[in-house]
């Protein structure tokens, strides 16, 4: 491995952590205010505050997880990745469906940026889950 591909390396674990900080920040202000709610005013308080307080929970702690495998670059320890492979394929098809919707809405709006983002997308994402073969773990290869 050359200095470069290292400090690269280190540089993209750096900037997905902190990206993945960013989308934790808000499911986490959620869990502390509702928290706070809870301690302050009980009565005032319902069960879907229950139910806010362990979906934002929840989230926040996915989001801390993933942080913290992103920065550190210590993985799964069957495979070393952030997720196993089927959440990988869960987000890669959600993140599809949100680019298929924005290609519609840029054929709506008549904009030519929304369409070929949204196509770029799904050629790179959907050219990722036909290169199972070539993955460099050897759980993907299975799923």
């Amino acid at each position: 491995m050359t200095l470069y591909e290292k400090w690269s390396s280190i540089a993209f674990r750096w900037f997905g952590g902190a990206i993945l900080c960013f989308f934790g920040f808000i499911p986490g202000w959620i869990f502390v205010q509702v928290t706070l709610t809870l301690i302050r005013n009980p009565a005032k308080t319902d069960w879907t505050a229950l139910l806010v307080l362990g979906g934002a929970g929840a989230l926040t702690y996915f989001f801390a997880l993933l942080a913290y495998r992103a920065f550190t670059g210590r993985g799964r320890k069957q495979d070393g990745g952030l997720l196993p492979p089927w959440a990988m394929k869960g987000f890669i098809h959600t993140f599809g469906i949100f680019a298929v919707l924005i290609i519609f809405l840029g054929i709506y709006k008549q904009e030519w940026r929304p369409i070929v983002g949204g196509i770029s997308y799904l050629v790179i994402a959907y050219r990722s889950l036909l290169t199972k073969s070539e993955s460099r773990y050897p759980g993907d290869r299975d799923a």
